[in-house]
């Protein structure tokens, strides 16, 4: 039987634990990310960790949602600082959304699919949900019309973007950079007339 943690050292251990699977998820990516290697450097055994966490993939999705977490609030706070309204998108595309040790860098194709292939499916719809949640308030954040077309529009935004910055579509990085600055600066263009035409 696992052994019970009093509250402290269990706070401790999960952030432990959380932190081997961030750096561990960036480095390997979810196939070279092992329960071993998690329990080794939170100092548990392999049976305490299912007290903590139900499978590997578990403890991996949640660090995805900090890091998402995070994602949202740092775009919010450009949102609402000072200048022009297509300056702080293009930040929020290119700072952020795109970032190297971002989200994007978590969240590859292949961890994605890995991933989802073995997280119940309820996890996954309520996901889904918040997503689209997430979404409206990115727009909202910046004023930009929140109706499902927009979010829609947004949601394929981010895909292209995720997908062209992986360097599958060049797999030049010169080349790559190019690219994501053309598409920033098209959608940024995008949601503002889309801002335009709504008020």
């Amino acid at each position: 039987m696992p052994k019970s943690f009093p509250d402290h050292e269990r706070a401790a251990i999960d952030r432990a634990l959380r932190q081997a699977a961030d750096t561990s998820l960036r480095r390997s990516g979810v196939r070279g990310t092992t329960v071993d290697q998690l329990v080794a450097a939170a100092g548990i055994s392999k049976g305490a960790f299912y007290t903590f966490y139900r499978s590997r993939e578990a403890l991996l999705w949640e660090v995805v949602k900090e890091e998402e977490r995070r994602l949202i609030d740092a775009i919010v706070a450009i949102a609402s600082g000072p200048g022009p309204i297509e300056d702080r998108l293009r930040a929020a595309f290119q700072e952020h959304l795109l970032a190297v040790d971002g989200l994007a860098s978590l969240l590859t194709e292949e961890n994605l699919a890995l991933l989802t292939r073995k997280l119940p499916p309820e996890v996954l719809a309520t996901d889904s949900e918040a997503g689209t949640q997430t979404l409206a308030e990115l727009l909202r954040a910046f004023s930009l019309d929140d109706s499902a077309e927009s979010i829609s529009l947004l949601h394929a935004m981010v895909q292209t973007l995720r997908f062209v910055a992986s360097g599958a579509a060049s797999g030049d990085a010169r080349i790559t950079g190019r690219i994501l600055a053309s598409l920033t600066d098209a959608f940024v263009s995008e949601l503002l007339t889309d801002r335009q035409a709504a008020q």
